[in-house]
């Protein structure tokens, strides 16, 4: 190609043609992505809604299942010790689930999503994760608490059964009371 016979209006025209071509694919391509970031936060949003929707339904249905036994735990403290001569233990617990939480974290879509919904989402999880915990070290060393029964008396198994139990319902009060005031605030959005 000899640049002699291309005239310099002609050339300078061309010129900002492919400028203005790469430019608009350019903008085109980001634009394309923040609909896809948006897209894919309101994605993750609705995730974490439904599940705290979920382990809304799992923390309620654990806390009738297990009020007959936190009653019988609140008599047995009541009464004098040498009128505790045995103690059952007959509690259910449901695994909450953190998924949605853990995927939205590791998304760059998480900076698309309003900042009081993080906040509210962030704190829900950081109850959940008390929760679990609590539980998860509760349950472990109740095995350690059956084998040594016969050692202890039954009036402090039920002291510690109480205090236990009452910290895992408070709890799950707790997770119950914030995902019902998330799923209210934010579920009507979608």
């Amino acid at each position: 190609m000899k640049m002699k016979n291309i005239p310099f209006g002609q050339l300078a025209m061309e010129f900002v043609s492919v400028v203005f071509a790469v430019i608009l694919a350019l903008g085109l391509n980001s634009y394309k992505q923040a609909l896809d970031a948006e897209s894919e936060a309101i994605v993750l949003k609705n995730s974490i809604i439904k599940e705290c929707q979920e382990n809304l339904i799992k923390v309620d249905s654990m806390l009738i299942k297990n009020q007959d036994y936190a009653n019988y735990l609140d008599s047995l403290v009541s009464l004098d010790p040498d009128d505790v001569h045995g103690v059952k233990f007959i509690y259910e617990i449901e695994l909450l689930t953190d998924a949605a939480w853990v995927i939205a974290q590791n998304n760059a879509a998480i900076n698309k999503l309003d900042q009081d919904f993080l906040i509210s989402s962030a704190e829900i999880y950081q109850t959940q994760v008390f929760f679990t915990e609590f539980s998860r070290s509760f349950f472990q060393n109740l095995g350690i608490m059956a084998t040594q029964q016969d050692e202890t008396p039954p009036y402090s198994t039920a002291i510690s059964l109480y205090f236990n139990i009452s910290v895992i319902n408070n709890g799950a009060n707790d997770l119950k009371q914030s995902y019902q005031e998330l799923i209210t605030k934010y579920a009507a959005e979608e």
